[in-house]
């Protein structure tokens, strides 16, 4: 999809266009996160991965470093891709969901939860 280079209007055009899942790769520290579908951080070098940590999914410095090649840094990044589920969320997505909810009647991050999954809201006031 050809969307502009600005980080987040070219995720939320690429979700808008469909996309279920971002694997956002930064060089910078973008602290992007796509409340709408999950976005994997993809770090391109350690000392950058280093900092931001808590934000990051996944160092691919490690390509850089000589840790690792591309075939086993890709592994990764498409094994993380297959398991995402509630059990495993970005980091940038638990970051957003500990944040209270702005809707009206709703409180809780379950009710977050509930909205971001297109599941019916339990928390909401009739």
């Amino acid at each position: 999809m050809d969307t502009p280079g600005y980080d987040p209007v070219a995720a939320t055009g690429q979700v808008a266009g469909g996309a279920n899942l971002v694997c956002f790769t930064t060089g910078r520290g973008s602290v992007f996160g796509c409340k709408p579908a999950p976005s994997i951080k993809l770090a391109t070098n350690t000392p950058m991965y280093k900092r931001m940590e808590d934000d990051m999914d996944v160092n691919c410095g490690t390509i850089l470093d000589g840790e690792e090649s591309v075939q086993q840094c890709g592994q990764r990044i498409f094994e993380l891709m297959l398991k995402r589920r509630p059990a495993s969320r970005p980091r940038a997505r638990a970051l957003i969901s500990a944040a209270p909810s702005s809707r009206p009647g709703c409180s809780a991050r379950r009710c977050e939860e509930a909205h971001t999954w297109r599941r019916p809201c339990e928390s909401r006031n009739p």
